[in-house]
Formats: C-alpha cells, structure tokens, sequence
C-alpha cells in the first residue's frame, strides 16, 4: 500500500518537472525567435526601444503596406518613420511599400501627402502599429485619419488580420522625424574645410618668407619652420609654425 503511494508520488513529480521544463524550452526558443519592442519607449518598458530592430523594420513595412495599398495618394508620398530611425532602416521599409514612397527632408512641400507612424507595439507573436494617414472625401478634401494595424507573426511571417479605426485625432499627430545620416560623412567635409585652410596658411608663410630682404647666405637668419602633419589618421590636422622667442 505504502510502495504504490510512493510510486504514484514519484510519477507526479517526473511529470510536474517534465512540463516545467518543456514550459522553459519553449520561453526560451520564444525568446530567441521574436522581441519584445516598444517605440516610442514608455517609462519602465522591458523592450528592445529601437526602431532599427528588424522585428520593428517588418511589423512596420507590412502596416505600412496595408495602410498604403488601402488608401493610396496620387504620385510621391512621405513616410515619418519614428524618432531614431536610420537611413539604411529606412531604405529596406521603402523597398517594400508600393512605389512613390520618399523620407522627409528640409523644405519639403506642405502638398506630400504624409502617413505617420505613431506606435508600434511588439509582444512575442503579436503586435499593433498606430498610423495616421491622409484621407481624401468624395468632396476633395483631406483629412488625417488614425487607424491600429494588428499583425502577427515572430517565428513566421508577419501577417495583418484587424484594423481598428478611430476618429480622427485619436492617435497623435507625431512630429516629422528627417532620418540623419552617418557622421562620418560630417566629419569628411569638415576634414576638407581644414585642409583647405592649412594650405592658405602655409602660403601666408611662403609670402612672408619671400619678403624677407636678400642677404648673403651666411649672416641670413633661418626662416620659421613649417612642420608637416604626421600621416596618422589620428595626428591633428594643422600646420605648426614654431614662434622664436
């Protein structure tokens, strides 16, 4: 009597840590496969908090396909992509929107018609993207309208299945985010502006040196010295005249 009641405890117990087990197998595969993403970022947030997260990229792109493709404008349109976004982030979204479809930039026209990203909220398999996006009325005049985008997917490709409309307004406008590009870029331009002055200032010093009065060879005093940049890409880019005391 006593040996089947130990026998049935110890085959409860193997099967309570055969499915704690199986429960932790599959977190972590979860875990591995789809993200847990936020944007923007929300106070205390357990989330990736990046727009650039190729789970973001995609649940992005296919809203933005659906919303697009349903309510389509007439030639160039503008994607206000969230804050952080990169460039290259942005590229592979455009590549899978119907064609038209450009970044904001500095002075563009109030007429490109904009669809604004408000939220993209990401859980597992699950996950809804807030859009605003232009609508034309049978009058002809336009009108921002907000919708949620459902979609799922993770460990498969992102489908939509729910669009929850609302009135307008009920998804704040966000303000237009241009895309930065890499500061290297900055940094090559600033680079030429240096370079430039370094050669007006060895000239100055070329100048100086041919208005010096001709004297024999052995009285003459030295001219300063014009020191050379060290071919270092960490040496600083100037030219150093040393002053006598």
């Amino acid at each position: 009597m006593m040996d089947n009641q130990n026998r049935r405890i110890r085959q409860h117990t193997r099967g309570l840590k055969l499915a704690i087990g199986t429960c932790i197998g599959f977190t972590a595969v979860l875990a591995g496969c789809v993200s847990y993403t936020n944007v923007p970022v929300p106070h205390s947030a357990p989330a990736f908090q990046s727009a650039n997260h190729s789970a973001s990229i995609s649940v992005i792109a296919k809203a933005l396909n659906e919303v697009v493709s349903k309510y389509p404008t007439a030639g160039e349109y503008t994607l206000n992509l969230p804050t952080g976004t990169s460039p290259e982030s942005a590229q592979k979204i455009i590549d899978r929107l119907p064609a038209g479809a450009i970044l904001p930039y500095e002075g563009m026209s109030d007429d490109i018609p904009v669809y604004h990203i408000g939220r993209i909220w990401i859980r597992a398999s699950d996950a809804k993207v807030d859009v605003v996006y232009p609508f034309t009325f049978v009058d002809g005049t336009t009108q921002d309208q907000s919708v949620t985008v459902w979609v799922s997917g993770g460990v498969r490709s992102w489908r939509v299945y729910r669009l929850q409309h609302w009135t307008a307004g009920t998804v704040p406008t966000p303000p237009i985010y241009i895309p930065i590009y890499p500061e290297d870029e900055v940094q090559t331009d600033s680079e030429m502006i240096v370079d430039t002055e370094m050669s007006s200032n060895e000239q100055d010093v070329q100048e100086e040196i041919d208005s010096l009065p001709d004297t024999e060879p052995d009285t003459m005093e030295s001219p300063a010295e014009v020191v050379e940049p060290v071919s270092n890409s960490n040496a600083p880019l100037y030219r150093e005249v040393p002053v006598e005391d």
